[in-house]
């Protein structure tokens, strides 16, 4: 059964079952592709209701023209992660901790499904970690972005913590959807971000350093 099959199958199912499969499915193309040494995943054109997707090593997800990576609501359907001198606790549509060499290219888009995750005034405060982020780098080297789209954040949008090597160009980001949704946090050396529309309901692009042991240096914009 080719891809684009499976996922027109998938696409009848339950949003949470559909959610479990399609992400299961990403991740095992992603899993397989860094094992054989790298590679390019594809994401066909469509709407994809998934979970957390892990990035790993020297592999490319490619999103083409006409897809729609759209995260599932609810803290099941993610792996949260608490790390050293973090504001609250980190999960994601599309994440990467610890790897090389990855990259999100195409003309697709990854959508945070925003409006349906609490507003603050729900449970008082910003409580970030109860929302994921819309893509999360962390402890990695080599980060390229290219083209995509990121709309509707259910948090800050784009997120690169302690990280070496950002390339990022020709981004949109369009996400006023909930609290917090910057459109790039940036705790990382050695970036680029060049040639991006970024219209977000907080900061636009945010240079942080929580870290003590990590400087942010090299950074233009």
């Amino acid at each position: 059964m080719s891809n684009r099959v499976l996922f027109a199958v998938l696409s009848g199912l339950a949003l949470s079952v559909r959610a479990e499969l399609e992400t299961a499915v990403f991740q095992s193309q992603i899993d397989a592709a860094s094992d054989a040494g790298g590679g390019r995943v594809v994401v066909p054109a469509g709407r994809h209701v998934v979970g957390q997707i892990d990035l790993k090593s020297n592999v490319e997800l490619h999103l083409e023209k006409g897809a729609v990576l759209e995260g599932a609501v609810g803290l099941e359907n993610y792996r949260v992660t608490t790390l050293p001198y973090s504001e609250g606790t980190w999960s994601a549509v599309v994440s990467a901790i610890g790897v090389t060499n990855v990259a999100i290219t195409g003309e697709g888009e990854i959508f945070g499904n925003g409006t349906a995750w609490p507003q603050p005034e729900d449970y008082g405060g910003n409580q970030e970690g109860l929302r994921p982020r819309g893509v999360f780098f962390a402890n990695c080297r080599g980060v390229r972005l290219r083209d995509f789209t990121l709309r509707d954040s259910a948090c800050w949008g784009v997120v690169f913590k302690c990280c070496d090597g950002v390339d990022v160009r020709r981004l949109t980001v369009d996400s006023h959807a909930n609290a917090n949704n910057d459109g790039i946090d940036v705790e990382a050396r050695n970036v680029v971000i060049a040639d991006c529309d970024i219209d977000a309901g907080d900061d636009g692009v945010c240079l942080k350093s929580n870290d003590p042991d990590f400087v942010v240096e090299n950074v233009l914009v």
